[in-house]
């Protein structure tokens, strides 16, 4: 048993570890957060089991109540990122029309984020001649320009073809990207076919925002950096929730 609960704080630590290692790159959002209390205390009671007897003896049918609660969320969190791995792997058809989710751009400089999405993209527009990319990102807060400006820019630079790229300016959500975008494809008379490029764990939602907009859909995914890859499947559970929902 000594060493099961040493395997559990071991475990919870590593992930606290992972979760928060997005502060190394200055970015710090709710699914590096949320988790925090859970693997503390999952840590906390391995290392004093007595703790957790005591609680129980105290306050057993609330203990039980939030135990439950727990494990229920905790096999929703599994399910959501089976599903969401299951559509980062929707392979992407030849020359389909590209649309480049938006990512966060500081100032004017593109998130490491963004730089993977524009490079996934770029590697498939330099294989597929015939295909054009919508560049799909507002500007936020703390933007000097938009997402879909600083894209532009970067795509011209690696020598994607101006009359290949088009800009939508408009979305502040992954709903916004999809809706907008379509209008441009529709208004320049682009392949209605798409291929996002995005994140994995970006790709659900992605896909489920396609279909209720009427667009037939693959998915064209970049690599996700180790260290982000755990606070944002986290905060994309909560996407789901919020998409499921509303």
């Amino acid at each position: 048993m000594k060493i099961l609960r040493i395997m559990i704080i071991l475990i919870a630590i590593a992930l606290i570890i992972w979760l928060l290692a997005p502060i190394y790159k200055g970015v710090v959002h709710i699914g590096m957060i949320y988790p925090l209390p859970f693997l503390v205390a999952f840590a906390y009671f391995a290392a004093y089991p007595e703790k957790l007897k005591y609680l129980f003896s105290q306050h057993k049918a609330i203990l039980i109540a939030i135990t439950s609660l727990v494990c229920a969320f905790a096999v929703f969190v599994i399910a959501v990122i089976g599903v969401c791995l299951r559509y980062a792997y929707i392979s992407p058809k030849e020359n389909q029309t590209v649309i480049i989710l938006g990512c966060q751009v500081r100032g004017k400089t593109p998130s490491l984020m963004l730089y993977d999405r524009m490079n996934a993209a770029i590697e498939y527009l330099n294989e597929n001649p015939k295909s054009c990319v919508v560049c799909s990102g507002g500007q936020g807060s703390g933007e000097e320009i938009s997402e879909a400006s600083a894209m532009k820019t970067y795509l011209l630079k690696k020598g994607i073809a101006k009359e290949r790229i088009f800009v939508e300016e408009k979305s502040m959500n992954t709903n916004q990207n999809i809706a907008f975008s379509k209008e441009i494809i529709l208004k320049n008379n682009l392949n209605k076919s798409v291929a996002v490029a995005t994140d994995g764990f970006h790709q659900f939602r992605a896909n489920k925002f396609c279909k209720q907009n009427g667009i037939e859909n693959t998915a064209l995914c970049c690599k996700t950096r180790w260290y982000f890859t755990a606070s944002y499947y986290s905060r994309e559970v909560l996407a789901v929730v919020k998409m499921l929902v509303f």
